[in-house]
């Protein structure tokens, strides 16, 4: 559920350069919300059975399966790395490469539409009070501005009021 994009490294550790903690546990990088290195949790996932192309494992999985390993991974703060295995021809079967292009259309048509345009939105705490880091500018379509805390502070939520866009918005 929580994933920090900071580890812990100490670049004075050993004669490698150093060593970075990222908070592995039960073979996921979790991270440090205390980290003092910024580091990006990865997600390494198969779109077949297995890492390598075979007779037995050549089936795509299925559009469901690669989308709950997509909100499961990006939608936790995590890269996908998805392998698609070439087949002893050195090319991809068309069958997995047409689960790869319909994936690609799925995540693009998952958010097509902006449900949170128009809502209202609120957090536990914003920096300082100050109308810098609003909660609102999470949804202003900007990259520039966002909503952050108050330092020390390592948890907190964010909240969006879909009902308010939902009354907004004829569209729907």
């Amino acid at each position: 559920e929580e994933t920090w994009s900071k580890s812990r490294a100490d670049k004075n550790a050993n004669s490698t350069g150093g060593t970075i903690d990222n908070g592995s546990s039960g073979g996921y990088t979790k991270g440090f919300s205390d980290g003092n290195q910024w580091t990006v949790p990865e997600a390494d996932a198969r779109i077949t059975s297995g890492w390598f192309w075979g007779d037995n494992k050549k089936t795509p999985k299925s559009l469901s399966e690669l989308s709950n390993m997509y909100f499961n991974s990006v939608g936790h703060n995590a890269t996908l790395l998805l392998n698609i295995p070439p087949n002893p021809e050195g090319k991809v079967d068309q069958a997995i490469l047409d689960r790869v292009a319909e994936f690609g259309e799925n995540i693009k048509e998952s958010f097509d539409n902006n449900l949170a345009e128009g809502a209202a939105v609120t957090a536990t705490e914003v920096r300082g009070n100050d109308v810098k880091f609003s909660p609102a500018n999470v949804i202003d379509g900007d990259d520039d501005t966002y909503w952050t805390m108050n330092d020390g502070s390592t948890t907190g939520s964010l909240t969006l009021d879909l009902c308010v866009h939902v009354t907004n918005n004829t569209n729907l």
